[in-house]
């Protein structure tokens, strides 16, 4: 008996533990909310070529930046991002291009929960740190190639992607960033921002040197 009552007791004082730190860890966190139309900036992390997807495949993407909402990281840069591709048209021989069009399915969230993105606006849109974007900016990705050519989207593409409607993450209670901690995060994603623009410029410059060196060496120039 003694035995039972023994057994019973530290069951009580096991089943009080629990209690007490499920209700430490509910404490420990805070939920915040992601509203509808913030803007989610995501970047293409596999080449896609009109020959080669199909209607429906599954395209992978990353999160471009880090997504901060009352000084707490709610979506981490690097998260992963899916779109599904709504049209694949392979390029005529003559009279038309090749077409790639893609719909944001959703991204994940710090808690690991998916936040459901559009990839249109039809009203205004507000960024993650709070700036209105207009709504005439393209979201839609959605690519022509030229008469005859395959229409392709290389990896590192970027699109602006939008939150589906108001999401609920939930976040650990003292992990929020420090006003100055916030202002690197910016600081970095500035460089960045400007690091690629300065590759995108250069990339075009070469493509243009070689498509006139092309031009020269072709035989009706001879």
């Amino acid at each position: 008996m003694k035995i039972v009552t023994f057994l019973i007791s530290l069951l009580c004082l096991f089943l009080m533990g629990n209690l007490g730190l499920a209700q430490e860890t509910k404490e420990a966190c805070t939920k915040i909310k992601i509203p509808e139309r913030t803007v989610i900036p995501v970047k293409l992390i596999q080449p896609l070529k009109g020959d080669s997807v199909i209607m429906g495949q599954v395209v992978d993407f990353e999160v471009s930046q880090d997504i901060i909402i009352n000084n707490y990281i709610v979506i981490r840069r690097g998260a992963p991002a899916y779109a599904t591709v709504t049209a694949a048209d392979k390029a005529g021989y003559v009279s038309q291009g090749g077409k790639i069009s893609l719909s944001m399915d959703y991204c994940k969230a710090m808690d690991g929960s998916k936040i459901y993105l559009r990839s249109m606006l039809g009203r205004e849109a507000e960024d993650h740190m709070g700036a209105n974007i207009a709504a005439s900016v393209l979201i839609c990705p959605l690519i022509l190639a030229a008469k005859g050519e395959e229409a392709e989207i290389p990896v590192g593409t970027e699109f602006k992607a939008y939150v589906e409607n108001d999401s609920i993450v939930t976040v650990l209670v003292g992990t929020e960033l420090s006003h100055e901690e916030i202002q690197q995060i910016q600081q970095k994603e500035l460089e960045e921002r400007k690091r690629l623009e300065k590759e995108r410029i250069e990339q075009e410059k070469r493509e243009k040197l070689q498509e006139e060196f092309d031009k020269q060496q072709s035989p009706a120039n001879w």
